[in-house]
């Protein structure tokens, strides 16, 4: 990483991709080690792809070659998420998260960015169903009802949506968007 960060402060783009692409033929470093490399490429994407080298592909075949191990440990599972859905593989991405919500409900923060990556691939039923669970899991958040009351609006679902707006203005009578998207459901 810190060669990577030398040879890109003196300009040697193509440096970079000749490191990193040796690093990747290591063919035993383990999961961990092909998920970082994809982050450092993710990370230094902007340079590199100004000098017209693509970092997409490489990074969707380093988390390829880290998913391989099928690893174990849920904090490698969600970094291997985490780097398909940054990478745009939002199916990969949404399997990996669906199986860390199942398998470790209690670890935070999973079943949210499940939420994101499944209205990112436009399959806001599914989206729906996963806010509903954030707001059973935390029912006194009025920002969990306001956004199950916009993503009702999306689907068509008027009376579900007046009822989730409802409820987080319950909640916080003082958040104001939800009285906006009411009153737009209403009219």
């Amino acid at each position: 990483q810190n060669l990577a960060q030398l040879y890109l402060a003196a300009g040697q783009e193509r440096e970079v991709v000749k490191l990193l692409d040796r690093a990747g033929r290591q063919s035993e470093a383990g999961a961990l080690f092909f998920v970082e490399l994809a982050e450092i490429l993710y990370q230094n994407s902007a340079p590199l792809e100004k000098a017209g080298i693509p970092t997409k592909p490489r990074r969707v075949e380093l988390l390829n070659r880290a998913a391989a191990f099928k690893p174990e440990e849920p904090w490698l599972r969600q970094k291997l998420a985490d780097g398909y859905k940054l990478a745009g593989e939002l199916a990969k991405a949404t399997d990996l998260y669906l199986a860390l919500v199942r398998d470790y409900p209690q670890l935070l923060g999973n079943r949210e960015k499940l939420t994101d990556t499944l209205l990112r691939s436009g399959d806001k039923k599914r989206a729906l169903e996963q806010f509903e669970a954030i707001v059973r899991e935390n029912p006194t958040r009025p920002q969990g009802y306001y956004l199950l009351g916009s993503l009702a609006i999306e689907t068509k679902e008027y009376a579900r949506a007046v009822e989730y707006l409802e409820k987080a203005m319950l909640l916080d009578p003082g958040f104001q968007p939800a009285y906006y998207e009411l009153a737009g459901v209403l009219i």
